[in-house]
């Protein structure tokens, strides 16, 4: 992959894939960046999956990467095909909401940049940081959940976390 984010979350995802299902295969398609989110990077997909017509679900680490490839993956004829991933956009949160899509990861971004100052403000101060510093919150984002999110795009824990913050560092 050429976002270099992504390259070390490779392994992991390979780990627990094989975990927690031993039979199935995960396969890694790279593509430019000049083509992920666009029609030629759903087709390239689109292309993978007619190879390998027992595929069942496309895991995308990020849903910008993956704009329209719902539509597209019906217009091909493989609406059985299940698309899921990490942190959604709204159009995830309309596929999530109309059926079309089972789950995304929601990844908490505003809440993760809190932890992160908190962390080099505990580091800078002398005071140990948490070992939990700079983990991303997660949630499972499914039919059952998604309107309690409303319009947001990005994730972050309900509870008034800014509060908190505020009230730990004393500002």
């Amino acid at each position: 992959p050429q976002v270099g984010s992504i390259r070390p979350q490779l392994p992991a995802f390979k780990a627990e894939v094989a975990r927690y299902c031993p039979g199935c295969q995960v396969d890694v398609l790279t593509q430019t960046l000049a083509d992920v989110g666009t029609s030629a990077g759903n087709s390239a997909i689109i292309s993978q999956l007619r190879t390998h017509p027992g595929y069942n679900y496309v895991f995308s680490s990020d849903g910008d990467f993956v704009h329209g490839l719902i539509s597209s993956l019906s217009s091909a004829g493989l609406s059985q095909v299940k698309l899921i991933g990490c942190d959604p956009t709204a159009e995830q949160y309309a596929n999530i909401s109309n059926g079309k899509a089972p789950a995304w990861l929601g990844q908490g971004s505003k809440f993760s940049s809190w932890m992160a100052v908190d962390a080099a403000a505990r580091w800078v101060t002398g005071i140990p940081v948490p070992t939990y510093a700079g983990v991303i919150g997660k949630q499972l984002i499914t039919a059952d959940n998604v309107q309690s999110l409303g319009s947001q795009t990005s994730y972050d824990p309900t509870f008034d976390y800014p509060s908190q913050f505020k009230a730990l560092w004393k500002v």
